[in-house]
């Protein structure tokens, strides 16, 4: 077990404490997380999508000890990486300063992004921007397929049909949309610059619709699939069924 993670400088009115509740109550839901004071929409965004696609997979790779830590499972290049943490969080009076619950306590949340922070260099400013395929292969030990633009502007994302990717998640797949810096109106609400948004649902009609990080209390967004395609810049799609 190595060292709590690194705060970020802005955030010295946290200190860790002691954060009590169950890992996992009910079955892990994406209505579990949601994101704080910190740039990592990548990664909670993918928590969301890997609990709608595979509840079970958070579960199962979350280990608790008997000294009272906890032993998170992820990935690196598809082989098993275990990372042991305590249950001392970054907070401000119990409150936690970064991943949250939006209902009722449960752990989970908190533990993978300590766990991620660890991993990924030793502090919770490593966890300040990415991409959200580091987060679903992290996860899930799948392979992921980003459609983005390319360097000419005549180079298309080439995303599949929305059957297609329709198929995928409701196959428990996990599909992230991320924005670019100017930000723009879809059909219903605002998306965020910088942002990067779990794909919920396609219907019938090709119509698409994402969930904010920030939590359920944002309205989700449903646009036709043209304009999903065309307001976000990069669609990274991966698979939860491991």
């Amino acid at each position: 077990m190595g060292s709590n993670p690194g705060l970020r400088d802005k955030d010295d009115q946290s200190t860790y404490e002691p954060i009590e509740g169950p890992v996992v109550q009910d079955g892990a839901s994406p209505e579990d997380v949601m994101q704080g004071a910190l740039g990592d929409c990548w990664l909670i965004s993918t928590m969301r999508g890997v609990a709608a696609a595979n509840p079970e997979l958070i579960a199962d790779n979350i280990r608790a000890n008997d000294d009272g830590t906890y032993t998170i499972t992820l990935y690196e290049r598809g082989e098993p990486v275990e990372v042991t943490v305590t249950a001392e969080f970054p907070a401000v009076d119990g409150d936690p300063t970064y991943a949250d619950n939006e209902g009722e306590r449960e752990l989970w949340p908190l533990l993978y992004e300590k766990a991620m922070a660890q991993h990924m260099g030793g502090s919770y400013e490593d966890l300040d921007g990415d991409w959200p395929s580091r987060a679903i292969e992290a996860m899930t030990g799948e392979p992921v397929q980003t459609y983005d633009e390319g360097f000419f502007p005549w180079d298309n994302k080439d995303l599949p049909p929305a059957a297609d990717l329709r198929s995928r998640l409701e196959d428990g797949g996990v599909i992230i949309a991320s924005t670019n810096g100017d930000g723009d109106k879809a059909s219903a609400g605002e998306l965020v610059s910088n942002h990067a948004y779990t794909v919920t649902g396609i219907d019938d009609d090709g119509n698409v619709t994402v969930q904010n990080p920030w939590g359920s209390h944002e309205p989700p967004i449903t646009m036709t699939y043209e304009e999903f395609e065309e307001r976000f810049a990069r669609f990274d799609v991966g698979s939860a069924r491991k």
